[in-house]
C-alpha cells in the first residue's frame, strides 16, 4: 500500500516548471552567459595583476604605410617619476600579441614595462611590403620601428629608455636576435651606444651560422670544411657540419654588443636546422649555441670546450652578459613551460638588478589560461540556445525537418564496411597532410613567397584549405559508395537524407548560419573590448576578426564547406553515428564520429613524434610547420562532429550544423594565422 501524500495540482506544475526550465534554452543560454562573465572577470583579474597594471593598445605607423599594433602592460608602479625597465615581445610564426599575454602580465608583475606587439602579416598589424619581414630591412616583425620609437621620443615617459630589452619566441625568437644585431651595427659596437641592451631569443637558434655547402650526386646538402671536405656523419638524409667549417667571423650575431639570454628546446622539432642535427646545447658541436655565447668575441675558449646549461658568463655591466638554457618540452609547447619562463624571468631580473620580491617560479599565468578555458566552454556553449532561439522564430521554422528514424545497424556486414570507409578516410586524411602542404606552395606561389597578393593570401591555411577541400570530397565518396554498395539495399533513400530543402529553405539556412556566427563574434567582442581578454587556452585561440580577415574568410569559404558538410552528412546521416537510440548507443555514436573526424591526424602526430622520439629527428622536416598546425587543428576537429550532431538535433536540417561550425571554425583559423594580404584597412 502506498502511504505516501500525493501531490497537489500546483506542486506538479511547480515540479513540472523546474524540470522544463533545468533542460530549457534559457537556463543553458543563462549558464552559457554565467560561464562567460565569470571566465572575462577573473581572466582580466589575473591578466592585470588583481588591477595593479593597466593595458593599452597602440598602434604607430613605418615605412611604406606599414604599421604595428600592440598592447602596452603598464604597472602601475611604473611612471614618469620611477621609470621602469622596458622589454619589448616579440611573438613567433602563426602568433599574435594575445597568445604571450601570460608572459607581459608576469613582467608586470615584476615592475618592467611589456610592449608586446602583433608582427607583421599576423593579428591587426599590416602586411609587409618585405618578403622577409622578420630580417633588419623589414624591421624584424615590427621589432625595430618600435624600439626606434620608444627610444627617440619622449612621449613613453614612464619607461628607462636605457634599459630596453627584446624577447622573442620562435621565429619573434629570430627577429628579436635580428633586431639585437641592427642595434650592435648602428651604436658601432659599443654597448653604451646601444639602444637596447639586452636579447632573449626562445625556441630559435638556426641559421646563425653562415656555412657553405653543395650537393651530392643524391642531391643531398653537404656542409663543406673550408679545405673543401665533405662530412660524412649522415642522418635522416642530412649532414652533420665539422668543427673547421665555422665561420665564427661570418655568424649573425658576431658583433652583438648586448647581453644576451637563450633557451632551447631538446627535443625542438625544428631542430633537424641545425648543424649537429639535434636540440641539445651542451655538445661540443652545438656551433649556434657556441654562436650565441661567444658572440661580440666574447667567452672564446666556450668553442673548444662547449658551453654549461644555465651558467652565466660575463657582466650585463659591459654587455658581456650570456646564458644558455636547455628546455625539456617540445617547441610548440615551449611558451606554455613554467621552466622556460622563469630562466626569461630570471634573465632579466639578473640583468636589471631588479631583486624581484616574486620567484621566478611564483607564476599566475596559469590561473588566467584557467578562466579562459572557463571563457571559451562558455562562448562555445552559446552556440547551441543562441542557435535554438532562431530556429524558434516563425521565420525559421521551415528550416527544421522531420527525419525518419534509422534502425541501429546490426549485422556484421555493415559494421564492417563502416570500418574500412572509417580506416580509408583515416589513412587519406594522414599521409594527404604534409603533400598537400606543398602542392599549396605551388598553387599559392605568392604567399608562399612571403610576398602581398589578394590571391588566397594566408599561407598556412591554403595548406588547410586543400587538406579540407580534398578530404571532404574523398568522404563524400566514400559515404555514398558505401551506400550504393550497402545502404540502398538495406532500404536507405536518397531523399530522407535531408540533402534537397529548397532554395529558398537553404538561404534561410545560410541567414540562420550568419546570424548564430555573428551573435558569437558579438559576444567576444564585447568580452575583448571591455575585460581585455579573450577566449583561448594554450593553442586555441578565438580572436575578433577585422575588416581583412573577414575579406578573406569569403574568398576560403566555399571550399572550406566542402568539408564542414562531408562531416556534417556522416556524423549525423550515418546509421552507425546519427542521433537516434539512447544511452550507451548514444555514446558509442559520438565516440564513433569523434573518432572518424581525428584518427587521421593523430596518425600524423604518432608518425612525426614517435619518429622525433626513436630518432631524435622530425619524420617530415622541412614540412615541420605545417605538422605543428595540429596543435591547434586537432582540438577543433575533435569537437566539430560533436557540435554537428548537437545542432543537427535541433532541427534535423544537414546543412545548418555545416555552415555555422564552418563559419565560426575558419574564422578561428583565418584569424590566428599569417595573411601576406593588401593592408588598404
Amino acid at each position: 500500500m502506498d502511504n505516501q501524500t500525493p501531490c497537489t495540482v500546483s506542486e506538479q506544475n511547480l515540479m513540472g516548471k523546474k524540470k522544463r526550465f533545468w533542460g530549457s534554452t534559457t537556463f543553458w543560454l543563462c549558464l552559457a552567459l554565467i560561464l562567460v562573465l565569470v571566465g572575462s572577470v577573473f581572466g582580466q583579474m589575473i591578466n592585470t595583476n588583481f588591477y595593479q597594471t593597466d593595458l593599452i593598445n597602440f598602434s604607430i605607423p613605418t615605412d611604406d604605410g606599414q604599421w604595428v599594433t600592440g598592447v602596452v602592460y603598464k604597472p602601475k608602479t611604473a611612471t614618469s617619476s620611477r621609470p621602469a625597465p622596458c622589454v619589448v615581445f616579440v611573438p613567433g610564426f602563426q602568433r599574435t600579441k594575445e597568445s604571450h599575454y601570460d608572459l607581459a602580465l608576469e613582467f608586470a608583475r615584476r615592475g618592467m614595462v611589456c610592449f608586446i606587439i602583433d608582427p607583421y602579416n599576423q593579428g591587426d598589424s599590416s602586411a609587409s611590403l618585405n618578403t622577409s619581414s622578420s630580417s633588419a630591412e623589414g624591421g624584424a616583425y615590427g621589432a625595430i620601428p618600435l624600439v626606434n620609437y620608444l627610444y627617440d621620443t619622449t612621449n613613453v615617459n614612464y619607461i628607462d629608455r636605457e634599459k630596453i630589452s627584446i624577447v622573442g619566441h620562435s621565429a619573434g625568437g629570430n627577429s628579436a636576435l635580428t633586431a639585437a644585431v641592427h642595434f650592435s651595427n648602428e651604436a658601432g659596437g659599443i654597448y653604451e651606444n646601444c639602444k637596447i641592451k639586452a636579447v632573449y631569443v626562445s625556441g630559435y637558434i638556426r641559421n646563425i651560422i653562415d656555412v657553405d655547402f653543395v650537393y651530392n650526386e643524391k642531391g643531398e646538402k653537404l656542409f663543406v670544411t673550408p679545405e673543401g671536405e665533405d662530412t660524412t656523419d649522415k642522418f635522416a638524409g642530412l649532414v652533420k657540419l665539422g668543427p673547421s667549417g665555422v665561420d665564427w667571423d661570418g655568424c649573425k650575431c658576431a658583433n652583438l654588443c648586448v647581453n644576451l639570454g637563450f633557451g632551447y628546446c631538446e627535443f625542438d622539432e625544428g631542430a633537424w636546422q641545425n648543424c649537429n642535427l639535434t636540440g641539445d646545447i651542451s655538445r661540443v658541436d652545438s656551433y649556434e649555441s657556441l654562436a650565441l655565447m661567444t658572440s661580440g668575441n666574447n667567452h672564446l675558449y666556450l668553442r673548444e670546450t662547449g658551453i654549461e646549461v644555465g651558467k652565466i658568463y660575463g657582466q650585463p655591466s659591459d654587455g658581456t652578459m650570456r646564458v644558455g638554457y636547455q628546455e625539456n618540452t617540445l617547441h610548440g609547447v615551449q611558451p606554455f613551460d613554467i621552466r622556460s619562463t622563469a630562466h626569461i624571468l630570471y634573465f632579466l631580473d639578473y640583468m636589471y638588478e631588479l631583486e624581484s620580491p616574486i620567484d621566478c617560479n611564483n607564476q599566475i599565468w596559469g590561473w588566467k589560461q584557467f578562466f579562459q578555458l572557463i571563457l571559451m566552454i562558455g562562448v562555445f556553449m552559446f552556440i547551441f540556445p543562441i542557435t535554438q532561439i532562431l530556429l524558434d522564430m516563425p521565420f525559421f521554422k521551415s528550416i527544421k525537418f522531420d527525419r525518419p528514424v534509422k534502425a541501429r545497424p546490426t549485422s556484421a556486414k555493415s559494421w564492417i564496411v563502416f570500418a574500412v570507409t572509417l580506416l580509408l578516410g583515416a589513412t587519406c586524411a594522414c599521409f594527404s597532410f604534409v603533400p598537400l602542404a606543398d602542392l599549396s606552395k605551388v598553387l599559392f606561389a605568392d604567399a608562399a613567397a612571403h610576398k602581398v597578393t589578394w590571391f588566397f593570401p594566408e599561407r598556412m591555411n591554403n595548406a588547410i584549405m586543400l587538406w579540407a577541400f580534398v578530404n571532404g570530397s574523398v568522404g563524400l565518396g566514400l559515404f555514398f559508395g558505401s551506400w550504393a554498395l550497402f545502404g540502398r539495399k538495406n532500404g536507405e533513400k536518397i531523399k530522407d537524407m535531408g540533402l534537397w530543402i529548397g532554395v529558398g529553405n537553404f538561404f534561410k539556412t545560410l541567414l540562420c548560419a550568419f546570424l548564430v556566427w555573428g551573435a558569437f563574434y558579438t559576444v567576444i567582442s564585447v568580452v575583448t573590448d571591455v575585460f581585455g581578454v579573450d577566449p583561448r587556452y594554450t593553442f586555441v585561440a578565438i580572436r575578433v576578426p577585422n575588416v581583412r580577415y573577414l575579406t578573406y574568410m569569403l574568398m576560403y569559404l566555399p571550399f572550406f564547406f566542402v568539408f564542414y558538410f562531408s562531416n556534417s552528412l556522416r556524423v549525423n546521416v550515418s546509421a552507425h553515428t546519427n542521433n537516434d537510440g539512447k544511452g550507451w548507443w548514444q555514446v558509442l555514436n559520438y565516440a564513433l564520429a569523434v573518432l572518424a573526424n581525428t584518427l587521421g591526424l593523430f596518425g600524423i602526430f604518432a608518425i612525426q613524434y614517435g619518429f622525433i622520439a626513436a630518432t631524435g629527428t622530425m619524420y617530415w622536416t622541412t614540412d615541420w610547420l605545417y605538422t605543428n598546425m595540429l596543435w591547434i587543428l586537432i582540438p577543433l576537429m575533435f569537437i566539430l562532429p560533436i557540435f554537428q550532431k548537437i545542432i543537427y538535433k535541433k532541427c534535423n536540417n544537414v546543412y545548418l550544423g555545416a555552415l555555422i561550425t564552418c563559419l565560426i571554425f575558419i574564422t578561428i583559423s583565418m584569424c590566428n594565422s599569417v595573411a601576406h594580404g593588401p593592408f588598404f584597412f
